[in-house]
């Protein structure tokens, strides 16, 4: 049976890390906080817009490392540009 697909034993990988497991409640943790604002507030529009400020700044910076400042710049032109065109 040589040269057959599958025909090799494979051995499990852990896919679920400690790390991942962190994200995930940390999401969640986050998530139900915004939603605790969002509820108690009047403006909830100004409130988004305000809270979405600081989560665009950590995401552009996260961005920013992982891939890049020129392809980040021309994410922001883009992202730029559809909200022009959306108003």
């Amino acid at each position: 049976m040589r040269g057959r697909a599958g025909a090799g034993r494979m051995t499990a990988q852990p896919h679920l890390t400690t790390l991942i497991v962190a994200a995930v409640i940390a999401a969640g943790a986050l998530h139900a906080v915004w939603n605790a604002i969002a509820k108690h507030l009047d403006d909830r529009l100004m409130a988004f817009a305000v809270m979405g400020i600081p989560m665009t700044v950590v995401g552009m910076t996260f961005l920013k490392e992982r891939f890049g400042a020129r392809r980040i710049a021309a994410a922001a032109v883009i992202a730029a540009g559809v909200v022009l065109i959306s108003t």
